[in-house]
């Protein structure tokens, strides 16, 4: 044991506990089920119905339900329990990948109901990460705790591109795609019985008004807006969370295609996604260890840098050694990228007793700003009739648009501390 509480204070994981730590194992498994069947989705999507927009699509769907699930989820966290809301989602999205797997070779009729399904499930699921966060960490501690979540969580993906890779590969046509949406549903049930193990987390889980602290089944999404509204560092977070969310919408989709026009196969892809995974499991240990609430402005804005480089070589030539290239520069940057407007977003609504009583609120809205920089980011994919030929120049767009949300978090970083 002092072994191990050494390790992680040299790690700079000291101020988490045990509550974070069930919490972390219940996250991983959510994101495991995600990635045994996200990793190829897009590519499932493109060979089950050969229409690279059938993609766009379906994200759009799936970002444009969550948002509104959530309403919904707020009410009922507010009428049982944060948990028991989140229970609800897990047991939607086993139903979900369960149908999927059924139903694999219907692609083009079940990938909408599945889209929205799944997005209802990710919106009872995330309704309870705020309060959870704010609950089992501290701000002083949080970065520690983004880096250990996606530390964790990039474990995932030192090993389920290969797997996964080598099953679909394994089995003809659809065969070893519908296995992988088994697996997901099985690890959603354990991502389910895991959830019965977390501490509660009493009055931050139920939220309440700004206005009227009593709380209760009513929702306040219309005095939290306002309060937001009002608030120049809450929106400050939200435009850093737009932004965000048009490069991780972006990158995400392009990523499966020009990886699988520059290796051609599921099991190549699957290798560099190994790659990749190592390179961001060492980025997520030097994001804890070393991003602190005043770096985290700087540490952006030199991400962004580094993934514009990596976008331009494979603008250059798309081959194998750049799609290499460019995948170590995406994993190398993706959690400086993505953790700190979370990191940001917490400080706020830490720093406001008004928006962390109304925590499910806050969140959200938070998903319907991140849902429109997501949908809105398709729109050059969906007038374009060829998006792979507009790959590059839309990806690099959206990395330069990157310098948005990092003048944002320092902004917000400089006020707070």
């Amino acid at each position: 044991m002092k072994h191990l509480s050494a390790l992680r204070k040299r790690a700079g994981f000291a101020a988490l506990d045990r509550r974070f730590a069930r919490f972390l194992g219940m996250d991983f498994l959510f994101n495991a089920a995600g990635a045994v069947s996200g990793f190829f989705f897009n590519i499932f999507l493109l060979r089950a119905t050969d229409d690279v927009k059938a993609i766009a699509r379906f994200n759009i769907m799936q970002h444009a339900a969550m948002p509104m699930f959530m309403i919904a989820a707020v009410w009922a966290a507010r009428r049982a329990s944060v948990l028991r809301a989140q229970r609800l989602g897990l047991i939607v999205q086993c139903a979900a990948y369960a149908m999927l797997g059924m139903f694999a070779f219907a692609a083009e009729r079940v990938s909408v109901p599945a889209a929205v399904l799944i997005g209802a499930a990710s919106a009872c699921y995330y309704i309870s990460y705020t309060p959870m966060m704010l609950a089992y960490t501290s701000n002083d501690g949080r970065d520690a705790a983004l880096g250990a979540l996606n530390l964790i969580n990039t474990l995932i993906g030192l090993l389920a591109p290969v797997l996964t890779g080598f099953v679909i590969s394994g089995f003809a046509g659809l065969n070893g795609y519908r296995l992988l949406f088994f697996i997901s549903a099985f690890i959603s049930l354990a991502c389910l019985a895991q959830s019965y193990r977390l501490d509660p987390i009493g009055s931050q889980g139920m939220g309440c008004s700004p206005a009227q602290p009593e709380g209760g089944a009513r929702t306040y999404f219309v005095e939290t807006a306002r309060a937001m509204a009002s608030d120049p560092l809450a929106c400050a977070a939200m435009l850093a969370t737009f932004a965000y969310a048009s490069r991780f919408a972006l990158f995400t989709y392009f990523g499966s295609l020009l990886g699988y026009a520059a290796l051609g196969s599921e099991s190549s892809m699957g290798v560099t996604g190994l790659i990749g995974g190592i390179v961001a499991m060492c980025a997520s240990f030097a994001y804890g260890k070393y991003v602190k609430p005043l770096s985290r402005g700087g540490v952006m804005i030199g991400a962004a840098m580094l993934l514009i480089a990596g976008v331009a070589l494979i603008a250059f030539r798309l081959n194998v050694w750049t799609w290499i290239a460019y995948t170590v520069c995406v994993s190398s940057t993706t959690v400086f990228l993505d953790a700190p407007p979370l990191a940001a977003h917490l400080a706020v609504v830490n720093r406001s007793a008004a928006l962390e009583r109304a925590a499910p609120e806050v969140t959200t809205i938070r998903e319907f700003v991140y849902g429109a920089g997501y949908a809105i980011s398709f729109i050059p994919v969906m007038l374009t009739r060829d998006p792979s030929s507009r790959a590059a120049a839309i990806l690099l767009a959206a990395a330069a648009l990157q310098i948005v949300p990092a003048i944002c978090v320092r902004y917000i970083s400089k006020k707070i501390s």
